[in-house]
């Protein structure tokens, strides 16, 4: 176990379950937490080549339900950000229930591994509809189970606009510690210093912003005049519209749609998905944003993009930045549980 002061040279050894391109990892590095990968859990072929890409050589155990619980090395921390598809608003709405055999479900097959290696650390991550009134029941079952195990689980929404991340995305994260420990507190929020601006390309390739055709499908019908700074962007409210502002971040998909809200984020983004489905405004034009772009919003930097542009194409990086975890919310998280 790693502890601050007299063993802070010991290693803390990890095991990444649905490891996806490394953010927890990552995370680690820059909290200057001394630890070790034994090896991560991941089935997606661009994803490993993104990881290896970043972080060098890894260990993958492969499909995390093919695999017993007896191979697996001894580790400090697991973590599991486990599939959000069948728990997602936005996916089949199918359920994690155990034995469900839906992706979502695959939460379970940690249970073993969980209960076999009795990891001092665990980090569970995944969308907040994890915690609403149709999953929460399992959510509750789950860290009933942990307990039942000996671990004291902590629970929260965080969102990435609390620690200078301009993109509001907001995700459960769960802390778990075995035995006895000093109570654990997520961290404070972070001063607000970055907005979406400030993560944006200078020069972006035409074939990035939307057409005439495409701006006028999520335009509302009154149109500003040229002297105002602002356009209006179709809404689901009783006024119909959102005024956005250059620089506000824009939500392009379903463009006919009359029941989608939130389309303009002030000076940030609204939730980065696996699809390309979020802009921005420049001038009075609306823009997808790029790939590398939504590394940033990510946490990740230019030289951990570049790394992973090597060997995976633009639609992938894409997906992986939209499946990834904001890094600055993880390292804030791992400074804290270093202290328990």
């Amino acid at each position: 176990m790693l502890k601050v002061g007299a063993d802070i040279d010991k290693k803390l050894r990890v095991i990444e379950a649905f490891s996806g391109i490394g953010s927890q990892r990552l995370a680690l590095k820059r909290a200057n937490i001394p630890h070790k990968s034994i090896g991560v859990f991941e089935v997606d072929s661009a994803a490993i080549e993104s990881y290896k890409a970043i972080h060098g050589d890894i260990h993958n155990l492969g499909d995390i339900s093919k695999i017993s619980e007896d191979e697996i090395p001894d580790h400090d921390l697991f973590t599991y950000s486990f599939p959000c598809q069948d728990i997602s608003k936005a996916g089949r709405q199918a359920g994690l229930k155990k034995g469900s055999n839906t992706r979502s479900g695959l939460l379970w097959e940690c249970e073993r591994i969980i209960q076999k290696k009795k990891p001092r650390f665990l980090l569970l991550e995944n969308v907040p509809n994890l915690v609403a009134k149709k999953h929460k029941p399992d959510f509750i079952l789950w860290l009933e189970w942990l307990e039942s195990q000996g671990y004291t689980n902590y629970w929260s929404l965080l969102n990435g606009v609390d620690y200078n991340i301009p993109q509001n995305r907001s995700r459960v994260f769960v802390v778990s510690i075995l035995g006895e420990h000093k109570p654990f507190k997520f961290p404070t929020s972070l001063e607000q210093t970055k907005q979406l601006k400030d993560l944006l390309e200078e020069d972006v390739d035409e074939k990035y912003f939307l057409t005439e055709e495409q701006q006028k499908e999520l335009m509302y019908y009154i149109q500003p005049s040229d002297s105002e700074s602002y356009i209006y962007i179709k809404n689901a409210t009783k006024k119909g519209y959102l005024k956005a502002r250059e620089f506000d971040g824009i939500d392009l998909a379903y463009p006919n749609s009359k029941t989608r809200r939130g389309r303009v984020q002030k000076s940030r983004t609204q939730t980065l998905m696996t699809g390309d489905s979020l802009g921005v405004l420049i001038g009075k034009r609306i823009r997808r944003l790029t790939s590398l772009e939504r590394w940033r919003l990510m946490g990740f930097s230019d030289e951990d993009y570049q790394k992973a542009s090597t060997v995976c194409s633009q639609a992938q990086l894409g997906k992986q930045a939209g499946n990834s975890i904001i890094v600055d919310i993880l390292e804030e998280i791992f400074k804290e549980v270093i202290h328990t």
